[in-house]
């Protein structure tokens, strides 16, 4: 009997992500990435930031272990796309400033407003650099 490669790909990204996600949790806390405690929050205690990393490796790992038979280019692609926005998911979770979230967003056409005092979720402004 064997297993279907769509099945054993899921399989090894969801081992994959749960075993990584404890080394990921103490990396997170060892670096400080948390999201503290605040007035507008519903956590009493510092929470780790870093789970999409654990949930990003889990799915390389799916991808490099059932690759066979798997147009190449388009899984080059989905990598390419998948490690970009790890990368800066990971950029804005270091809290290197503005720039990361601005650069996600002002490239995000869904995001834009023409309206110079609109505000995304986190407060970032949409897009205001079309002309009023």
């Amino acid at each position: 009997m064997s297993v279907p490669l769509d099945l054993l790909a899921f399989a090894v990204a969801l081992a994959g992500s749960l075993l990584l996600t404890v080394p990921v949790r103490r990396l997170a806390l060892h670096y400080g990435m948390v999201d503290l405690p605040g007035p507008r929050k519903v956590h009493l205690s510092p929470i780790p930031l870093l789970g999409g990393i654990a949930i990003y490796l889990g799915f390389v790992l799916a991808i490099l272990f059932t690759l066979r038979g798997a147009p190449h280019q388009q899984m080059a692609g989905i990598l390419a796309g998948a490690t970009l926005l790890a990368v800066v998911g990971l950029l804005e979770q270091m809290k290197l400033g503005p720039l990361p979230a601005d650069f996600w967003h002002s490239n995000n056409g869904a995001t834009c407003s023409k309206d110079p005092s609109a505000k995304d979720i986190k407060g970032h402004p949409t897009c205001d650099m079309a002309p009023n």
